[in-house]
């Protein structure tokens, strides 16, 4: 399986694929994106929005790379995640408090093993192939 991950590196966005069979990760590829100062954090939703943490607050770019939203903050954001039931709230670790954001975005998670399970029977992989069909 092979996804691609997002990270801050050296104040910027950087971008890689990660094959999670082989144990592989492509070298990060720099991501154009006007920021107003350097990235601190990122996360990014099932929209491929990217959600960058920086000095100023948060800024919120499309998969095009065009900053589609800002929140200021009174202190750097040095982080952020979704989080709650759908993964729509957006949680900001701001100087010495922490932001809860309700948001129409719904962060991407982790496929947990009984997601993954269940993936294997209907796609009849495994120990679950089908014989006879």
């Amino acid at each position: 399986m092979t996804a691609r991950s997002t990270c801050a590196l050296d104040g910027g966005v950087s971008l890689c694929a990660v094959d999670f069979d082989a144990g592989e990760c492509s070298a990060p590829e720099n991501l154009a994106l006007e920021l107003s100062s350097a990235a601190l954090g990122v996360a990014i939703d099932t929209a491929d929005e990217l959600f960058v943490c920086t000095a100023e607050g948060l800024t919120v770019f499309n998969e095009a790379g065009e900053a589609v939203a800002r929140v200021s903050t009174p202190a750097p954001v040095l982080g952020c995640c979704f989080g709650g039931i759908a993964s729509s709230n957006l949680y900001l670790a701001a100087g010495d408090t922490v932001w809860r954001l309700k948001t129409n975005a719904q962060g991407v998670c982790p496929r947990s093993a009984a997601f993954m399970k269940k993936m294997d029977k209907l796609a009849a992989v495994g120990e679950y192939v089908h014989e006879g069909w």
